[in-house]
């Protein structure tokens, strides 16, 4: 019994008549093969878009779905934080106004003046002048009514001599405000 079988080894491939053979394969069915594309992509391109529209509608309803318990959320931490907030400025405001009264003493005597005024009440001389005008105010009006009455008193001669001319004019020539502002000024 003898050694390992002798077997030949495999003659080496040829790349061009293999490259040969795949360029004949492929030119010899390239039309049978445009021929299937141009009928069957349009309507894979179709069925593609639908099932991404239905996509988009699936996600769409999902997202929409979620949005009230989103907002909820939202709603909830935005109110826990700002509550957070005023907890801390609550805790933190004697400490602020402390060191700003201590780190100017302008800041305490404003403050001190600010509640003094608090708690005087209205202001006699604002409270008279206040009173002085709106006691003027009716005096004002009457004078007001007297200007407008003896206004209109000067205008009515000149509202009547008005309303001639234009009678006249409509009566007499057909002249217009364009022509009659055209005429020449009157030399006396």
């Amino acid at each position: 019994m003898g050694g390992a079988p002798s077997v030949q080894a495999p003659k080496p491939p040829d790349a061009g008549v293999e490259f040969g053979q795949a360029l004949q394969a492929y030119t010899s069915g390239a039309p049978a093969l445009y021929q299937e594309e141009s009928q069957y992509q349009p309507l894979y391109n179709q069925m593609q878009r639908g099932m991404e529209q239905e996509n988009i509608n699936a996600y769409a309803q999902q997202y929409f779905g979620l949005m009230p318990e989103a907002q909820a959320a939202a709603t909830a931490s935005q109110q826990q934080a700002s509550l957070g907030q005023l907890q801390n400025m609550q805790a933190l405001a004697p400490q602020v106004s402390q060191t700003l009264m201590s780190s100017m003493p302008q800041y305490g005597q404003m403050s001190d003046l600010a509640k003094q005024q608090m708690s005087a009440g209205m202001d006699p001389r604002l409270t008279s002048l206040y009173q002085n005008v709106m006691g003027a105010i009716p005096g004002q009006q009457q004078a007001f009514q007297n200007l407008a009455t003896q206004a209109g008193q000067q205008l009515t001669p000149i509202n009547q001599q008005l309303q001639t001319l234009a009678t006249q004019s409509q009566a007499g020539t057909d002249q217009t405000v364009a022509q009659l502002g055209k005429l020449p000024p009157k030399r006396t």
